[in-house]
């Protein structure tokens, strides 16, 4: 089991996508602000290269395509599996700043069976 957002949890969710099949073209590097959490506001990377997620990293990068922000609780219900990105972003509990073009195209990944399924994997592997 790894805590939610700490280091362990990032190497746990790179190897659960590290299966999952790509897509030519959606390439990102994400940066996601979590507030409110035990351990105060929280900062990571994620960085999808042709589909696949290659990289998953503490702090900020220097050139994201995007950022999201959301809540603790927010980014709880999507790390469960209970709330999709697509649908946080549309509800407006998942901000999104960047590059919009790229933010469709990463949406459609992340609505697919398979890694939805990998979502679900990893919250049974995730103490929250």
């Amino acid at each position: 089991m790894a805590t939610f957002l700490t280091e362990d949890w990032l190497e746990l969710q790179r190897k659960a996508a590290a299966d999952l099949p790509g897509e030519a073209g959606v390439s990102a590097t994400v940066d996601h602000v979590v507030s409110g959490s035990p351990a105060g506001n929280v900062l990571y990377t994620t960085t999808f290269q042709d589909g696949r997620l290659v990289e998953v990293s503490e702090g900020k990068s220097t050139t994201p395509d995007l950022t999201f922000t959301e809540t603790y609780e927010g980014a709880q219900l999507v790390a469960r599996g209970e709330l999709e990105t697509g649908a946080a972003f549309m509800q407006g509990s998942l901000k999104v700043e960047g590059e919009m073009a790229k933010l469709l195209p990463l949406l459609e990944l992340m609505h697919r069976p398979e890694y939805r399924e990998m979502v679900a994997r990893l919250a049974e592997q995730t103490e929250f």
